[in-house]
């Protein structure tokens, strides 16, 4: 099955989770390309019933290709168990059994939602891990124990929403995590009438899908590993996607108690997206790039930075680079309050400046927040053409 084929079968049934499940493919197809030695890990983010899970069900069928689990702790990788043995211990290690293989994790709420020690932990673990050079840790009851070497793979994963605490520690970590916003539009109750009266059932389309997506990977996925070496370099679109890269860093920089701002590097996150383009490239069986490679990159990119701070961005763009108080509170559903708290934070990105203007009819201030010049790109129409702003996610205010 090609990758047209295999659109238009989940377009049907699942039209709204398209996009994120073609995502998922090409981190899965990161696998077939042999210059790609790196780790790639995903979450997809939304509410409850949203369709994550509908999403990484269709990847299950291909066991020879997928390593599936409900949930992951910092012990998962490398096990120290008091009560096992040494031979026990290697056939719990989560390790070895995903090398070459796609780990998917229906469910990091319950990480996401853990205190700071403890989140802090495993994301320490899970960053060393995603290194994709094995990992060794040492214990009172067995010592020194892991794994030392090349050990690849890809991670999908599902949760709620992140707070902006898993961003700030992430900021510290140096992040390995990229995450995809659904934004599934609710239903209203007639549509979720219709459904329920659907020629098929909810577990009957969730089959049709994961039988297409099986015999897509089947039939594309590379039964030897593709060799990609020098593959053609649009000078532009690397330009182009670098720019959004610079603006992401930014976006998740965060400021620590002593006033010392936190900005990763962007060299890691263009690697991980130009090996995602890749991916997409050869599910799409190409051995070029191309700008539809570049637009899904530039979504992934942009989901994965806090909300907020994406809403007020994205309201930035919309708005001609300028957001008067009224306008954050329409987007973010904040009080006044909260929203000038909110352009304020905002500001230490600088990608943004905050305005006061003094209003002498009311007798307070209005507050502005204003794009710098530095960053006019994204106000221009390619950018507009490359991120398209959907209705329901950012609305257009006065």
């Amino acid at each position: 099955m090609e990758i047209a084929k295999w659109r238009k079968v989940v377009n049907k049934h699942f039209p709204e989770l398209t996009t994120a499940a073609e995502i998922g493919l090409s981190v899965i197809f990161q696998l077939g390309i042999e210059d790609i030695n790196k780790p790639f890990a995903l979450i997809y983010l939304d509410a409850s019933s949203s369709g994550k899970t509908t999403i990484l069900n269709f990847f299950l069928s291909a066991i020879e290709l997928t390593h599936y689990i409900d949930d992951l702790t910092h012990a998962s990788f490398v096990s120290h168990a008091a009560n096992r043995t040494q031979a026990q211990l290697q056939d719990i290690d989560l390790l070895p059994k995903i090398k070459d293989k796609v780990l998917i994790v229906r469910d990091m709420s319950s990480i996401f939602s853990k205190r700071e020690e403890e989140l802090a932990k495993f994301l320490g673990i899970l960053t060393r891990v995603l290194d994709g050079e094995g990992y060794q840790s040492s214990s009172g009851v067995y010592g020194l124990r892991g794994y030392k070497g090349e050990y690849l793979f890809m991670m999908l994963g599902a949760s709620t929403p992140v707070t902006s605490k898993v961003f700030r520690m992430m900021s510290r970590l140096g992040s390995r995590l990229l995450f995809f916003n659904i934004d599934m539009p609710y239903k209203n109750d007639e549509n979720i009438i219709k459904s329920l009266f659907s020629a098929h059932s909810l577990q009957e389309k969730e089959l049709i899908c994961r039988k297409a997506t099986l015999a897509l990977l089947k039939s594309e996925f590379p039964k030897d590993k593709i060799k990609w070496g020098d593959f053609n370099k649009d000078k532009k679109l690397m330009q182009e996607l670098l720019k959004v890269i610079n603006i992401v860093s930014q976006l998740r920089s965060y400021k620590n108690e002593d006033g010392l701002i936190y900005k990763e590097h962007s060299y890691r996150m263009i690697n991980l997206l130009l090996n995602f383009m890749k991916g997409h490239a050869v599910l799409c069986s190409r051995n070029h790039l191309s700008e539809e490679d570049l637009i899904l990159a530039i979504r992934l990119a942009l989901s994965s930075v806090p909300y907020v701070r994406l809403q007020l961005f994205r309201g930035l763009i919309q708005n001609k680079g300028r957001l008067k108080t009224p306008a954050v509170m329409t987007i973010l559903k904040f009080s006044r309050k909260i929203a000038i708290r909110e352009m304020r934070a905002f500001k230490c990105t600088d990608i943004a400046t905050v305005k006061k203007i003094k209003n002498n009819e009311i007798g307070r201030s209005k507050f502005v927040l204003c794009l710098n010049k530095s960053h006019e790109w994204f106000l221009t129409e390619r950018f507009k053409y490359l991120y398209p702003l959907t209705p329901h996610s950012c609305k257009k205010v006065d």
